[in-house]
């Protein structure tokens, strides 16, 4: 399957972030980087889930908060970028 390089997003560029975590983000996660907690719902079978926005200087540093979030044992669920139009997939 070939791929397609997006050239709209340049890997060294700002951008805000919307990362879905399964379970709670604890408060002393907050003073590693900018960021809010954007939505805390519970699914059907009552596992909770977080959603933060944070805003990134680049690349690199998403990479090192979705690195903290695999330390302190979050499940990424999902990543993406604000002002993108959704992804339709095949």
């Amino acid at each position: 399957m070939a791929h397609t390089l997006n050239t709209e997003i340049k890997f060294s560029n700002p951008g805000i972030y919307h990362i879905r975590v399964q379970g709670h983000v604890r408060q002393e996660l907050w003073a590693y980087f900018e960021g809010e907690v954007d939505n805390i719902i519970k699914d059907d079978s009552g596992k909770e889930k977080t959603t933060l926005k944070v805003h990134v200087r680049d690349q690199a540093e998403l990479a090192g908060l979705i690195n903290m979030l695999y330390d302190w044992r979050l499940v990424l669920l999902s990543v993406k970028m604000e002002g993108l139009p959704e992804d339709t997939g095949p």
